[in-house]
C-alpha cells in the first residue's frame, strides 16, 4: 500500500513520450487488485482515483487535446496497447465506490464509462485489426515492438473481472494464432527471433523474458489443450528458461502453468507457416537445430518501426544468420532503409510507409502466392507501391511493377530468385542487395560469404549484360570506421524500364570452396524464364515471365540433363501433355502431368533428355525447331562503373520523424 501511495500521485501522470508509460499500468492494477484487502480506505481511494485520472487523460473521448495523439486509433501500433490498459484499470476499480472524482466527459461513474469504452475499442479497433493486418498472430511493427502480451493481458483481465471469455471467441483467433506464430518465429536453437522491424533493445533480437511473457499470457486462457501444450514445450526448450528479470518473474509465476502437459510440436507441426495479415512466409528444412531457416514477406508497411524491405528475405544456418540485414548487426538496431536489407532499391530510392487511400488504394506490398510441396517452397510477392515517394504531398510513383518469385529447393538447400521490375524512369539503376556479417568474395557474376559454419554462394544470371557486383562495408557500430556488416550489391545498368533479375543462391558447409554450376534455361517458346542448377541430381526451374498466369505452350532446352523440372504459374490443376527428347530429331517420350492447385507443375526427366515441350491438354503444342539446338552461353560483360551506395548511417525518414514520438525506450 505504501508503494502504491508513493507512486499514484498527480505528478506521476505517465504523459511523457506521448503517454508511453501507460503500458506500466498493469503493475498498478495488479497491486490494487491483489492487495485490496490490505489497503486502507484512503489508499484505495487514492489509487482508484489516480487510475481513472489516467484513463480520462489518455483518450480523446475524455481529453479532446488527445484527438490527434500518437497511436490513439492505431491498433497495429505498440503505444495503443499501453492506452488500452485503462480498460483493466476500470475493471479493477469498478463497483468499489472508491473513485470519487468526476472526470470531464466520463461522468460520475468513471469506472463504468472506461470499462464500456475499453470493450468498445476492443470490438471496433482491436478485433478488426486482428482479423486483418494481425491475422496469423504477429505485430508487423517488429519483433521488439510486439504487443501480444498487452493483448493477452486485456483479454485475461476481462475474463477474470467479468467471467466473459474473449480468448476463445471464434471471431477473435489472434491469441491462438500467436502461439503458433511464436513457435515458427523462433530460429533453430531457441536463441533468436526472426528479425522483423527495429530492434532498439538488442539488435539481434535474442529471445528474452518479454518473448516468454508473450507466449504464456497468450496461452493462459485458451481452451485448446494442444496449443497450450505447444506453448509449454516452447517455454521449456528455450535457451532462456525460466524468466530472470525481476520485473518479469512475478508475471511468470502467475501465468506459467506447471500442470499443463507439454506437447512436442516438432513431431506434428509443419515446417512452414504463412502469416496472412503481414504477408510473412516462414520455413525451416526440419525441426532440428541444424536446419536451414528462412523467411520472406510482402504486406502492409504502415508503422514507423517497420523495415522498408517488402519482398525482403533472411536466411539462418548453423547457429547464426547467414544472409541477414545491416540493422541486426548494427549498434542501434534501427536501420530501416531498403539498401540495408535483402530487397531492391532503384537509383538510390527505397521503400517508404504507405497507407491506402483513394489515389493509392493498395497496400505497400502484397503476398500473391505461397506454396509448400515435397521438394520446394514457393513465394510470390508484389512490392511496387512500397516505393512511392513523398506521400505527404500526394505521392510520386517510382515503380510500376516489382514481383519477386522465390523458390527454395529443399533437398539441395538452393534458392532461385526471379525479380520482375518495371520502372517509371528506365535510366535508374536496379540495385539488388544481400547482406552478410563477413566480407564477401566477388568473382565476376559470382559472390560468396560465410558465417563461420556455412557458406552462401550466389550467382547473377540475368540481366545477361550491364551488371556489376560490388561490396560495401557498413559502418553502423559504436566504433567509427569499423564495419559491422557488408552489402553485396548486384547492380543492373541497362537503361531500360523493364528487366528481370535472376539470381541463384546455394547454402553449403563453410568447407565447400566450389559452387555448383548454374545457367539460364534456354526458352525456345512460351512466356517463361528461369534457371537450371547442377545441385543434387539437377533442377530446371521456370517462372511466368510477364505475369503469374502462363497460358501458352512452352518449349525449352537445358544445357545438360536435369532430373527435376519445376514450372510455376500455370493453370491451377491443369492437365499438361509433356514431351521429353534427347535431341531435336529423337522421338519424344510423352506423358501427362497435373499442376497443383497453385499452378505448379513438377516432373522428372530421364537420362540425356534436354528438350521439353509442355502444353495444356486441348491446346496444340508448338512444333519443335528442327535445327540442332545449343544453349547460348552468358557473356561476361566488362564492368560498368556505378555509383557506390552511400554508406553513412541512415536516419529515420523525415515523414516518420515528424510524426513518431521518441521510441528509444520502446521494448
Amino acid at each position: 500500500g505504501q508503494i502504491l501511495a508513493r507512486l499514484a500521485v498527480a505528478t506521476n501522470d505517465l504523459s511523457g513520450d506521448s503517454y508511453y508509460g501507460t503500458r506500466n499500468l498493469p503493475d498498478y492494477i495488479a497491486g490494487y487488485d491483489w492487495c485490496y484487502g490490505g489497503l486502507t480506505v484512503d489508499q484505495r481511494q487514492q489509487v482508484a482515483t489516480w487510475l481513472m485520472d489516467r484513463a480520462d487523460q489518455v483518450w480523446p473521448e475524455t481529453n479532446p487535446a488527445r484527438a490527434s495523439g500518437w497511436g490513439v486509433r492505431s491498433p497495429g501500433n505498440n503505444y495503443f496497447y499501453g492506452f488500452m490498459e485503462t480498460w483493466p484499470a476500470a475493471l479493477a476499480v469498478f463497483g468499489d465506490g472508491t473513485d470519487t472524482k468526476t472526470g470531464a466527459g466520463s461522468g460520475a461513474d468513471r469506472a463504468k464509462y472506461h470499462a464500456d469504452l475499453g470493450l468498445s475499442k476492443f470490438n471496433t479497433l482491436v478485433k478488426p485489426w486482428a482479423n486483418g493486418w494481425g491475422q496469423g498472430g504477429l505485430f508487423a511493427e517488429g519483433t521488439n515492438y510486439d504487443s501480444t502480451r498487452g493483448v493477452g493481458a486485456l483479454v485475461d483481465g476481462y475474463l477474470t473481472a467479468t467471467g466473459l471469455d474473449l480468448a476463445n471467441d471464434p471471431s477473435f483467433t489472434y491469441l491462438k494464432d500467436s502461439v503458433l506464430a511464436r513457435v515458427h518465429l523462433t530460429a533453430p536453437g531457441g536463441t533468436v527471433s526472426y528479425n522483423i522491424g527495429d530492434q532498439a533493445r538488442e539488435s539481434l533480437a535474442p529471445i528474452s523474458d518479454y518473448d516468454r511473457h508473450r507466449m504464456y499470457i497468450a496461452a493462459a486462457d485458451l481452451n485448446d489443450n494442444t496449443l497450450k501444450g505447444y506453448a509449454k514445450y516452447w517455454l521449456d526448450h528455450l535457451s532462456r528458461s525460466p524468466s530472470g528479470w525481476n520485473f518479469e518473474v512475478g508475471w511468470e509465476f502467475l501465468y506459467y502453468d506447471e500442470d499443463v502437459a507439454a506437447i512436442d510440436y516438432t513431431k506434428t507441426l509443419p515446417t512452414s507457416q504463412t502469416l496472412l495479415g503481414p504477408g510473412l512466409f516462414l520455413n525451416r528444412s526440419d525441426w532440428t537445430n541444424t536446419a536451414t531457416y528462412w523467411g520472406i514477406w510482402a504486406g502492409p508497411l504502415k508503422e514507423g518501426h517497420q523495415y522498408r524491405d517488402a519482398n525482403g528475405f533472411l536466411i539462418w544456418k548453423g547457429s547464426s544468420w547467414l544472409a541477414g540485414n545491416a540493422s541486426m548487426w548494427s549498434h542501434s538496431g534501427i536501420v530501416q532503409g531498403s539498401p540495408y536489407h535483402n530487397t531492391l532499391s532503384f537509383g538510390g530510392l527505397g521503400q517508404q510507409p504507405q497507407s491506402p487511400d483513394a489515389k493509392w488504394p493498395k497496400e505497400a506490398g502484397e503476398t500473391l502466392k505461397t506454396e509448400v510441396a515435397d521438394k520446394y517452397r514457393y513465394f510470390v510477392g508484389q512490392a511496387a507501391q512500397a516505393y512511392t515517394q513523398d506521400r505527404s504531398h500526394g505521392g510520386v510513383k517510382v515503380v510500376n511493377d516489382f514481383v519477386r518469385k522465390l523458390v527454395y529447393l529443399s533437398d539441395v538447400d538452393t534458392y532461385v530468385i526471379d525479380d520482375r521490375v518495371d520502372l517509371v524512369d528506365g535510366s535508374k539503376t536496379k540495385d539488388w542487395h544481400i547482406h552478410s556479417k563477413t566480407a564477401p568474395t566477388i568473382d565476376g557474376r559470382n559472390f560468396k560469404f560465410d558465417n563461420g559454419q556455412y557458406r552462401l554462394f550466389g550467382e547473377s544470371l540475368l540481366p545477361a549484360a550491364n551488371v556489376t557486383i560490388t561490396s560495401t562495408p557498413e559502418n553502423l557500430g559504436s566504433v567509427a570506421g569499423v564495419a559491422t556488416s557488408y552489402a553485396t550489391n548486384v547492380v543492373a545498368t541497362t537503361g531500360q524500364a523493364k528487366d528481370h533479375l535472376l539470381n541463384v543462391l546455394q547454402v553449403a558447409p563453410a568447407t565447400t570452396t566450389i559452387p555448383v554450376d548454374n545457367a539460364v534455361v534456354s526458352v525456345l517458346s512460351g512466356a517463361v524464364e528461369g534457371a537450371e542448377t547442377a545441385a543434387g541430381s539437377g533442377y530446371s526451374v521456370l517462372f511466368g515471365k510477364d505475369s503469374e498466369q502462363v497460358t501458352d505452350a512452352i518449349v525449352y532446352q537445358t544445357s545438360v540433363s536435369r532430373q527435376n523440372h519445376l514450372i510455376f504459374d500455370l493453370d491451377p490443376k491443369g492437365v499438361y501433355q509433356v514431351e521429353a527428347r534427347t535431341s531435336d530429331t529423337a522421338s519424344p517420350r510423352s506423358f501427362t502431368a497435373t499442376a497443383t492447385d497453385k499452378g505448379s507443375l513438377a516432373f522428372s526427366a530421364q537420362a540425356n533428355e534436354t528438350i521439353f515441350t509442355v502444353a495444356k491438354q486441348g491446346v496444340e503444342p508448338p512444333v519443335v525447331p528442327t535445327p540442332t539446338l545449343t544453349p547460348t552461353p552468358i557473356p561476361t560483360p566488362a564492368p560498368v562503373p556505378t555509383p557506390v551506395p552511400d554508406t553513412a548511417a541512415p536516419s529515420v525518414p523525415a515523414d516518420v520523424q515528424a510524426t513518431a514520438p521518441d521510441s528509444s525506450t520502446v521494448t
